[in-house]
């Protein structure tokens, strides 16, 4: 994807989520500090939206700078699953698979979501 579609992506986001919200562009633009009209070109995309200023949108729409750029899915960091899901004290599990050993691999990258694996050998 080029920075202008990505851009122009982001700031398609920026306008259904304030839409959403049933956010005026004055009101989002007095919460962040600028005059309505500023805040219009750059939702229009003739003026360059800055890290700083989507920071700022993202506190008033109370999300993650992630979720307005993946808008409508939601980030997951994997690392807080694998945490919740298996804890530090968590029992380590044994599982037993027999396939050909051909298809070692690829099924265990299946199973375990393409992490890196340590095949054992018995």
């Amino acid at each position: 994807m080029k920075n202008s579609e990505c851009n122009s992506s982001i700031l398609a986001n920026i306008v259904k989520i304030r839409n959403e919200k049933g956010f005026s562009q004055e009101y989002l633009a007095q919460k962040i500090g600028m005059k309505q009209a500023g805040y219009g070109l750059i939702e229009n995309g003739d003026r360059k939206l800055s890290y700083e200023l989507l920071l700022q949108i993202a506190v008033v729409f109370e999300m993650d700078i992630v979720d307005i750029i993946k808008y409508p899915e939601k980030y997951i960091n994997l690392r807080d699953i694998d945490k919740h899901l298996c804890p530090d004290d968590a029992p380590n599990v044994v599982v037993q698979i027999q396939v050909r050993e051909s298809k070692q691999k690829e099924i265990l990258s299946i199973l375990l979501n393409n992490k890196e694996l340590e095949l054992l050998n018995n």
